[in-house]
């Protein structure tokens, strides 16, 4: 059985973000998301600083 470090719940930009984030720390990640497309409006689309 494969296993992971970290399981994120919400495949949207936050949730993308951070798996990569993670991922590219050297954790084995998983994104499960509710969609199977991107054609959607997302309620947080922008990222500020």
């Amino acid at each position: 059985m494969d296993t992971c470090d970290v399981a994120i719940a919400g495949a949207g930009p936050a949730g993308l973000v951070s798996g990569l984030i993670l991922a590219r720390a050297g954790l084995r990640v998983t994104v499960i998301g509710k969609h199977t497309d991107f054609l959607r409006d997302f309620r947080g689309d922008t990222v500020h600083p």
